[in-house]
């Protein structure tokens, strides 16, 4: 099980990737105010 298991957790990753990108993007934009 561990390797199907990793290979779904790879897609996963990717989302997560976009998520965090986009609330570094907010912090930036908070950071310029500031």
């Amino acid at each position: 099980d561990e390797g199907p298991r990793m290979k779904r957790m790879r897609p996963i990753c990717r989302g997560m990737a976009t998520i965090i990108q986009k609330r570094m993007s907010h912090l930036t934009v908070v950071l310029e105010p500031r």
